[in-house]
């Protein structure tokens, strides 16, 4: 037999809020998003290993791959987390980019500039794919610093991560459906 619930039976709403909240602190982002969601089809994620692969392919389908310049960055190669400046920069040379004026940039501050010069002077529009082949528990995750600085620049800028960042387009490789959303950002 159900109990009936009256609408103003305030014990019965805080109980139920304690049990949401509760669940939305431990619960990962993707798994409570479903719950709440409703979701019943979980959808497995997709690896990200491969990426630049998978997501080329995806653009080749879509006839978009030719019209924009893709550059990835596999961030498990950074030796330094906080200011990968100038491998960043070496990654971005190796897809034809041209080299920077003032040399190779040894900060973030000085890889924003000549970002902001590339993509003020480049016919096609470019997009920085950041992302990491490890996979859990080897992956060593972004480190804040790294992020915040990122988030600072202009331009088509994503990452591949579970951090959320303030003024950052990041995709949860937890998610299941984030292969799919990375190419609507990069087509939008």
């Amino acid at each position: 037999m159900k109990e009936k619930i009256y609408p103003d039976d305030c014990q019965h709403f805080l109980d139920c809020y304690e049990l949401i909240w509760d669940c939305a602190e431990n619960l990962p982002y993707p798994k409570f998003h479903r719950a709440w969601q409703g979701d019943e089809d979980e959808v497995e994620p997709e690896p990200v290993s491969n990426l630049p692969q998978r997501l080329y392919a995806k653009l080749e389908e879509m006839g978009l791959s030719s019209s924009l310049q893709l550059i990835y960055i596999d961030g498990s190669k950074f030796i330094d987390k906080d200011n990968p400046a100038a491998k960043i920069y070496n990654e971005m040379r190796r897809t034809n980019c041209p080299k920077s004026a003032d040399g190779t940039p040894k900060t973030m501050a000085d890889l924003q500039s000549y970002w902001d010069e590339l993509t003020l002077e480049s016919e096609q529009p470019i997009i920085l794919v950041f992302y990491e082949t490890l996979t859990a528990p080897e992956m060593s995750g972004f480190s804040e610093r790294f992020l915040t600085d990122l988030s600072k620049f202009d331009g088509a800028i994503c990452v591949v991560t579970e951090a959320r960042v303030s003024g950052l387009q990041t995709f949860s490789p937890n998610q299941g459906n984030w292969l799919a959303e990375l190419v609507n950002w990069i087509k939008n």
